[in-house]
Order: C-alpha cells, then structure tokens, then sequence
C-alpha cells in the first residue's frame, strides 16, 4: 500500500497527489477596492495516521473594481510517500516528492461571500529517499481551482471566516505511469484580526483527494495554514 503526505495539499494515496495545487484560504470574502494591493505569505502543515509533512506559499492580488481582484500565488511543498508491499518479491520504499506550482487567480463578490477561481501548473520531482519505479514520482500538470469565502464578525478585533475549495489536477507531457486527473475538496474554518493594514490568519479543515478512476474513493488529511495579508 502507498501513502504519502503533501502539505497545504492534503494526505493522499501516491505520489501522484503533488500534482494538486496548494489549498488554502487565508482571505475572508472582502474584496480589495480598485488599485489597492493585498501580499499574502503562508505556511501550514498536515497529518494523517501515518505521515506528516510541510509547506509554504505566497499571493498578490490588485483590486481592479466592480468587486473583483485579480493576482497571482506560487507555493513549494514537500511530501513523503512510503511504499509498504507486505510480500516476498519487493522491498519496502520511503521517497521524498518535492511539488512546486504557481496559478493566476480571481476573487469577486457573490451573494454575501466571495468566489475565488484559479488556473496554473505544478511540477514535481524525486527530492530523496528511493527511486520507487512503481510511484509517480516526477510529472507536470495543468491545475484549476474554485471555491467559495465567506465570514462573520466576532468582535471589533476579530472574525471567523469559512470556505470550500475544489481542486483538479490534468497531467499533461510525458506520464509514463499514465496518471489520470486527480481532484480534491477541502474545506475551512478560521479566525482572521480584523486590524489594517496587517492581518493574521489561521485555519484548519479537511482535505479529501481522489483519481478520477477511483470513482470518488480515496484519503482525508488534516491540514493546518497560517498566514499574514499586507495591503499597501
């Protein structure tokens, strides 16, 4: 059995689960009133029974009016997958999957909450531990994203904010494992400060992933993200 752990990505089944893009909020359903400019740096990590493991990312995004922002976020993380093969014929192997990737993003108003949509890529490579022939362990992806934000006022100081994203994943180039698409949902609750310019963030969910061959079955992870917004 295959397991491995990608961070502000989720746990998942394989190594082929680095190529999902990095999932995270850290934003409520505001929306950035035209020409200003919001710098999001985070971190987080996740855990499952058997794994662990870490990540980073950052966002900028400029307030274009009509309740819509656009801008840019790259994120790099790594994942461990173990290889567990419980017969005769084969060896046990641990390797370490480094995950880079980067979207084009937009956020506008709906309803009361916030839509956030992305579109990018992924790369991931064998970082260390074992060359496992049988995992997916090197690849490039084509990557899209939506989800919805909204939040509620705790105090003057403070707010609570709640999302889901969805998430998918479309090898693309050389697959010699012939990798199908992969999706994931995650959803979120966090505490925001509500103090300007600087905000803090923090947030934990679920995260579920899937092949699209596995008709809906798969593995749920933890994940945990912290994250500072700076609007100039």
């Amino acid at each position: 059995m295959k397991r491995c752990l990608l961070p502000l990505v989720l746990a998942c089944g394989c190594a082929s689960e680095a190529r999902l893009p990095a999932s995270y909020f850290a934003e409520t359903s505001e929306v950035l009133a035209p020409g200003k400019v919001a710098v999001t740096a985070v971190g987080g990590g996740a855990a499952q029974i058997d794994g662990a493991g870490y990540g980073a990312g950052a966002r900028a995004r400029v307030g274009v009016g009509g309740g819509t922002e656009v801008g840019v976020e790259a994120s790099s993380s790594e994942l461990h997958t173990d290889n567990y093969c419980g017969i005769d014929d084969c060896t046990d192997t641990h390797s370490k999957v480094a995950s880079h990737g980067a979207m084009l993003s937009v956020k506008t108003r709906f309803r009361g909450a916030a839509v956030v949509a992305g579109f990018g890529a992924t790369r991931h490579d064998l970082a260390g531990g074992d060359d496992d022939p049988s995992a997916d362990l090197s690849g490039t992806s084509l990557d899209a994203s939506i989800g919805l934000v909204g939040d509620r006022p705790l105090d003057r100081d403070g707010a609570i904010y709640f999302g889901l994203r969805l998430d998918g994943a479309f090898p693309v180039g050389a697959n010699p494992m012939s990798v199908d698409p992969l999706f994931s949902a995650y959803g979120a609750l966090g505490y925001t400060t509500t103090t300007a310019p600087l905000r803090v963030f923090a947030e934990v969910g679920p995260r579920y992933a899937f092949l699209a061959s596995s008709y809906g079955l798969g593995e749920l992870a933890l994940q945990g993200v912290v994250g500072v917004r700076l609007v100039l």
